[in-house]
């Protein structure tokens, strides 16, 4: 397996200037493992299986997890109207499951913040609300009708978890989901927050072959679409605590692999915060945001993980990414 893969991750390191590190596990044992390129390319410290990267949108299966585990407390039932939490949102009835699945039909808040805020007003959880209850925007279909991938739908998830716990998101998720996965190197990251050591920057490969950093600005002072940070090392100890019953009762995890129903019968392939390949059926997600091109498979305890974290702006992410899951179908 290593000389066939460290073959094609060359080819895209000389190709693409790709800085990356990978790791693919299977049944609790690590099969490969490459770290390439550096942590920040201001000051060249190169990345390790511990760095901390932003996992962008990988962050929305952890907050769907933490959803999950507050409807295995009876905190929150999937398909009630998010009104009970969130009286602001207007409009008619919305239930949990159709912002878990992103079939809400409410449209991006980068569109509301950017026409009613100014680009220097830190945006947080609370203020994406309040963009919602002024602007009143119209629901682009009837909830359960369509799928549409919406970060609007994560905030407001992070805010439920927020009411029904009592705590918001970036507090709750520490102890319920990093502390007992064992995630040494993960932590909650926001605008406007003090900088952690040692935070993965992403950045532009520029055609002389320098690069240019990419920073993060005032709309993310938000948490629960994205703006976890964690390492390779990290999300193999979260697969782990999945696999093993830890974090959720098996039961209510396998909801989260299940294609949704759209009101016409037809199945969307996105189902509590996880993609759902539609040929192999192994669950999946990606993250794009400030240089982080990221790609999660969850193998359920028994197929291959693969952790692919990167921060180079890498443009060819999903073809690696094809490439990677075409070897391991005939590995």
């Amino acid at each position: 397996m290593c000389s066939r893969l460290n073959a094609l991750l060359d080819g895209y390191v000389e190709q693409d200037g790709l800085s990356y590190a990978l790791t693919i596990t299977r049944d609790g044992a690590t099969l490969f493992e490459r770290t390439c390129g550096v942590a920040d390319p201001d000051t060249g410290s190169p990345l390790t299986s511990r760095s901390a990267f932003n996992l962008a949108s990988v962050t929305k299966p952890f907050t769907a997890l933490c959803v999950m585990q507050l409807k295995q407390q009876g905190l929150v039932d999937y398909d009630t109207d998010i009104r009970v939490w969130l009286p602001e949102v207007p409009g008619g009835a919305l239930a949990v499951r159709h912002l878990l699945t992103h079939t809400s039909g409410l449209p991006e808040y980068f569109e509301l913040y950017r026409r009613a805020r100014s680009a220097d007003e830190t945006l947080r959880n609370r203020g994406v609300l309040e963009l919602i209850r002024l602007e009143r925007p119209e629901r682009k279909f009837a909830p359960g009708d369509a799928f549409e991938y919406c970060n609007t739908n994560y905030i407001l998830l992070a805010l439920i978890v927020e009411a029904a716990s009592g705590q918001p998101l970036a507090d709750y998720i520490v102890p319920n989901v990093i502390v007992p996965s064992g995630m040494a190197d993960a932590f909650p990251f926001m605008y406007g927050q003090a900088e952690r050591p040692g935070m993965v920057r992403g950045f532009d490969v520029l055609p002389d072959g320098g690069h240019r950093r990419k920073e993060l600005d005032a709309m993310d002072g938000v948490f629960g679409d994205g703006n976890l940070y964690g390492s390779i090392a990290d999300l193999r100890s979260w697969a782990e605590a999945l696999a093993s019953g830890r974090l959720l009762d098996p039961a209510l995890l396998r909801d989260a692999f299940e294609p949704f129903r759209l009101n016409s019968g037809q199945l969307s392939y996105y189902g509590l915060g996880w993609r759902i390949d539609p040929q192999e059926g192994f669950p999946w997600h990606s993250g794009s945001w400030a240089g982080s091109r990221n790609y999660v498979r969850y193998g359920r305890g028994s197929d291959f993980n693969v952790f692919l974290l990167s921060n180079s702006s890498f443009a060819r992410r999903s073809e690696l990414v094809g490439e990677l899951n075409e070897y391991l179908a005939s590995a």
